[in-house]
């Protein structure tokens, strides 16, 4: 501070006069400058001013060793050079023709990339048939009497073409009859897995357990079953007792139906098993809160056990 003072007060600086008040130790310079103005000064406590150095050195010193690290690790590290990458040569598009076949559908899509025959795991449509069918073989495996309503679960078309393949070699030539041969050889394997599964647990499946019977109604479920002539029925019945109301997305009724069963054998399929068909009894609204005459609907077929001597 005092080589501040000193310098203010040299030759050619301005003459400018601290005072020292002995009471409160601070420094006032003169409150009048040469040419008359008033000085902007304010007191400086000398306290102050030892903090002040002090800070200022430290930070003097933090910013020389700073400069003297970076270039020290300047001179050990020097700046990689990074090799230029070199830009491939563009490689010509194949031609495309016009006598391409169509993409095939989704049971047979295969990739660009990969042949048709180039193995189970390598065509993603393959796979699924195949976890489908895997699925279908543990629910047929863990099927026991009464645990469930169903046998299997269906997929596509409300049915389980995998069960009906598996146990028809009719159905079987029927689904494979337009895929590759090496799609073919992959799924058979696992279609008769399935079989040799089925075969245990689906003589102890009969359906639903539909106990509710209206005799005019459950000879009405025939009409609708296209080959029923050719079975014998065994049992029918209904879900429910009552109707249920169908509503549109406004909430008006459209029609009110009944979930109904034909349970049946079918002497000349090549399976050996007999048939659950869904069947529903409909009546369409006909307004001012009537409905129609009913009517039957065919939903789909499962395959089941047959009972013992008939």
């Amino acid at each position: 501070m005092n080589d501040l003072i000193d310098r203010l007060t040299d030759e050619g600086a301005s003459p400018i006069k601290f005072i020292k008040n002995s009471k409160n130790n601070l420094l006032y310079p003169s409150t009048k400058q040469p040419d008359g103005q008033t000085n902007v000064f304010g007191a400086i406590n000398l306290q102050e001013e030892k903090v002040m150095k002090n800070q200022l050195i430290i930070w003097t010193a933090i910013v020389a060793i700073g400069l003297i690290s970076f270039g020290s690790a300047d001179a050990q590290f020097p700046m990689l050079k990074l090799p230029k990458i070199k830009k491939p040569a563009t490689e010509p598009t194949a031609p495309t023709s016009e006598t391409q076949t169509a993409a095939p559908r989704a049971s047979q899509a295969a990739s660009t990339s990969t042949p048709a025959n180039g193995g189970c795991k390598d065509d993603a449509a393959v796979g699924i048939h195949l976890g489908n069918i895997e699925t279908t073989r543990k629910e047929a495996a863990d099927y026991r009497p009464g645990a469930r309503a169903y046998y299997v679960e269906d997929f596509n078309d409300n049915e389980n073409i995998y069960l009906k393949a598996a146990l028809s070699p009719k159905e079987r030539n029927e689904w494979l009859k337009d895929w590759p041969t090496d799609d073919v050889k992959c799924l058979t394997p696992a279609l008769d897995e399935l079989a040799e599964v089925a075969r245990k647990t689906l003589p102890s499946y009969s359906g639903p357990p539909y106990n509710f019977h209206n005799p005019a109604e459950e000879k009405l479920l025939l009409t609708d079953i296209d080959d029923i002539s050719e079975a014998k029925v065994l049992r029918a019945g209904f879900k429910e007792a009552s109707w249920l109301i169908a509503k549109d997305r406004y909430d008006f009724p459209t029609s009110r139906f009944k979930h109904g069963i034909v349970y049946a054998r079918y002497p000349n399929v090549d399976d050996g098993f007999c048939r659950v068909l869904y069947v529903n009894i409909v009546q369409d609204y006909a307004g001012g809160g009537t409905y129609a005459d009913s009517h039957a609907s065919y939903i789909s077929t499962e395959f089941a056990g047959c009972p013992a001597g008939k």
